[in-house]
Formats: structure tokens, C-alpha cells, sequence
């Protein structure tokens, strides 16, 4: 017996490919401009995310349990998104640094705060381009790598 499988159909493939339809360069131009729209919106929720990873990670100091560390995870999960959608890949990178790591402790059920709290500092850091020169945020990133590699070597 063969199998019969339906696809959806792609509006935008169907755009790009009919006649005088929507060419790649402007649907690509659209897209940007629909990013621009939004983006002063999305970095105010990307300072509410940070101001709250932080806040938790204040609380969570002597100790954080489980659901705090699912918690930052989330919130870091969601720093990373909006920082790859609009440019910011130091930034995302050590928001995925500090997912590894919650991952990491959070399957070892210990907590080890001064690895969070470098972590925290450098999302912090990273979060204004004016803070620092590309190569100091490289280093700043590949700093945050190495504390996670160690922490997960223990």
C-alpha cells in the first residue's frame, strides 16, 4: 500500500514564483522592515528579561531549587532569541552558555552561584554593543564557555 502525504501550502513560495510576484529582495526588505517595527518593543523585553534573570539570580544566591533553575533557563532561552533575531550574537551566545550551565546543574541537582553570577554580569555586559569593542566581547563570551566547561568537568 503507498502512502499518501499532503504538504500545506507555502504562500510565500507560491508569492515569490507567480507572476509578477514578491521578488526574495523584497520580501526580504518587508521582513526587515516588519523587525524594525517591533524592535524598540522587543529590547524593552529584552531589559525586562535581563532585570528579571537577575533579580532571580539574586534570590536563587545561597541556594535555588529546581524550578528556580528551570525558571532561569526560560528566561535566558528567551534573552538568546531576541538576540540572535536582532543582531546581538555575543549576547546570545552567553545566554546559551548560561542554559548549558542550568542545564548542566540542573541535571547534577547542585548549584554553584559564582558560575551563575558571571554569567549574569556578562549577559549584563553584552546587552549594550557601547559597553565593550567586538574583541573584548569575544573574550567575554569565550570566558563565559570556559566557566561552563569547568563547572560541567566537576
Amino acid at each position: 500500500m503507498s502512502v499518501i502525504t499532503r504538504r500545506p501550502e507555502n504562500r510565500l513560495s507560491k508569492t515569490l514564483f507567480a507572476p509578477g510576484g514578491k521578488s526574495i529582495e523584497k520580501a526580504l526588505d518587508d521582513a526587515a522592515a516588519s523587525l524594525e517595527e517591533v524592535r524598540a518593543e522587543r529590547m524593552d523585553e529584552l531589559k525586562a528579561k535581563l532585570a528579571e534573570i537577575q533579580a532571580l539570580g539574586r534570590r536563587c544566591e545561597k541556594n535555588a531549587k529546581l524550578s528556580d533553575i528551570r525558571s532561569l533557563y526560560g528566561l535566558s532561552s528567551d534573552v538568546q532569541g531576541i538576540a540572535g533575531v536582532y543582531g546581538m550574537p555575543e549576547l546570545g551566545q552567553a545566554a546559551y552558555s548560561l542554559c548549558e550551565l542550568l542545564d548542566n546543574m540542573g541535571a547534577r541537582k547542585v548549584w554553584n552561584w559564582p558560575a551563575v553570577q558571571v554569567h549574569l554580569n556578562g549577559l549584563l555586559l553584552l546587552a549594550d554593543p557601547a559597553n565593550a569593542p567586538p574583541e573584548a566581547r569575544k573574550k567575554v563570551v569565550e570566558g563565559l564557555r570556559q566557566v561552563c566547561h569547568r563547572v560541567s568537568t566537576r
